[in-house]
């Protein structure tokens, strides 16, 4: 039994409606596939900065918490004290328990910058005091500064009495995070100011 002209055509015609569809459904799938590749990538990118966030808050924490610590360090031991200390020179740099005059720090009065901040590592750590011992992972040890601010008396009471004389210090500490893992150095400078009298 023969297929009649009529059955062709339309066994034709679904043929190309089939390519057609089959041709429209790969098409589809192909966009589908570079869209999720896409989020997939924008994910993976969002997921590496929030570990770096992560990582740099952690240094910058260490950092913050050390520095906390010298400060710390130095006010324990302005306040052991038993007499007035004497601030040393610059010629005695690796003195213990350095207390300075700014001028011997920062010489130049023309300098509208802090020496703090004009100092780098290699200067802090043939200068400053390192703090003694210290739980916390930081990638130097932390050390701070002591400078002399000068000296008052308590209101209302004689000059002439040393007892009742207030001596200020400026305390000024540098710590360093931990960043073996990440390249950037996350570095924090805390100042405080300290007053004893010393009977």
């Amino acid at each position: 039994m023969g297929i009649s002209m009529y059955e062709s055509h339309l066994m034709t015609k679904r043929c190309v409606v089939f390519q057609r569809s089959y041709g429209f459904v790969l098409i589809s799938s192909l966009i589908i596939l570079v869209v999720l590749s896409l989020l997939a990538l924008s994910s993976a990118e969002t997921t590496l900065f929030e570990e770096r966030m992560a990582s740099n808050l952690k240094n910058r924490n260490i950092a913050l918490q050390s520095a906390e610590s010298a400060l710390i360090d130095a006010e324990n031991y302005l306040n052991g004290l038993i007499e007035i200390p004497m601030p040393t020179t610059l010629n005695s740099p690796d003195q213990p328990r350095a207390i300075w005059h700014t001028e011997q720090i920062d010489s130049d009065v023309s300098n509208t910058s802090s020496w703090w901040f004009d100092n780098n590592l290699d200067w802090w750590q043939k200068n400053a005091k390192p703090l003694e011992a210290s739980a916390l992972q930081s990638a130097q040890t932390p050390q701070y500064i002591i400078e002399t601010k000068g000296s008052t008396f308590l209101p209302g009471t004689s000059l002439l009495d040393p007892n009742q004389q207030v001596f200020y210090y400026r305390i000024t500490s540098r710590a360093e995070g931990d960043y073996e893992d990440t390249p950037n150095k996350s570095h924090v400078i805390l100042q405080s100011t300290y007053a004893r009298r010393f009977e």
